[in-house]
């Protein structure tokens, strides 16, 4: 089931891949598919390359030595003992709003962010589970994965809109020669969010599973999400989440009670009684109790 899930990934990024290119060809002329292709990897190759100091910058998080936090920095180093990966860096955001992050372009460089509210707030066991579940996206490469997608997904929209506003005068002298236009900056960006922001959701649900599995249970981090669903769905409408990193934490920033079926379609995580749910059916497995499922592979 895991091949079959990368193999499904390839496939998407390749087919938004080539959307972007054809729309790169269709404003640009025969050279512009080129020029698109060329383009998209090197933005996926900067934005992977430096993709932790990107998001040191954005969130302002501050590098935690171990004299400052030496019980922190033990459960860091067990942890990453038990997903067999180098011992991450550990940076501290100060933010009441308790959450966290993981980053880096492969596990030899990744980091784990953590809020200060976080740490207040949760006690060794929650914690324990929430640094199981950013190991695990510093393991499954998803630094990797969402970058490359959030890329491709930005610049087709870019280019969808540029296509549209270009043939303008087309329109105006054959209208029926806008529907295909029509109908690429209307689909074309709205499938790529919709397809970045599912391969977003199913990757909180596979570091949920592989972070239990590095903690060795999931009662930690289910009780950890549920403080954290709390808490965020009680924030004071001052402090507003930014949404150029809401996708990297463990849990979304934004308030999430009330939302209806098509508000969850455009969140980048799943909505958290699912995963709760997918959580207390994997620590069956854990225990022996139950065979793995397909749905919790």
């Amino acid at each position: 089931m895991k091949i079959f899930r990368y193999l499904l990934f390839v496939l998407i990024l390749t087919m938004l891949t080539v959307l972007g290119v054809y729309v790169g060809y269709a404003i640009f002329g025969p050279a512009g598919g080129l020029v698109t292709l060329v383009v998209l990897g090197l933005i996926n190759f900067a934005q992977y390359y430096y993709c932790d100091k990107i998001v040191i910058l954005m969130t302002g998080a501050q590098l935690a030595t171990k004299e400052s936090y030496p019980n922190i920095h033990v459960m860091l180093e067990k942890l990453a003992r038990n997903a067999n990966i180098p011992t991450p860096r550990l940076y501290l955001v100060a933010s009441p709003v308790p959450n966290a992050f993981a980053t880096g372009r492969n596990p030899a460089n990744g980091l784990v962010a953590l809020n200060t509210g976080l740490i207040e707030s949760l006690n060794a066991d929650e914690l324990e589970g929430v640094i199981a579940h950013e190991l695990a996206h510093i393991q499954n490469y998803d630094t990797l994965i969402s970058s490359v997608v959030a890329t491709v997904a930005g610049m087709l929209e870019y280019f969808s809109r540029l296509y549209f506003w270009g043939s303008i005068g087309n329109r105006r002298n054959n209208r029926d020669s806008g529907w295909l236009e029509l109908i690429i900056v209307i689909l074309a960006p709205i499938m790529a969010v919709l397809v970045q922001l599912a391969i977003s959701r199913s990757r909180e649900f596979e570091a949920d599973r592989t972070g239990a599995k590095i903690a060795g249970n999931t009662r930690g981090l289910i009780s950890a999400l549920k403080k954290l669903d709390l808490s965020n769905n009680r924030l004071p409408d001052d402090i507003q989440p930014n949404k150029a990193t809401a996708h990297m934490y463990i849990a979304s920033p934004f308030k999430t009670n009330k939302r209806s079926w098509i508000m969850h379609l455009f969140s980048t995580h799943p909505p958290m009684e699912q995963r709760i749910k997918q959580l207390e059916k994997y620590q069956s497995v854990l225990d022996g109790r139950h065979a793995l499922d397909d749905d919790l592979i």
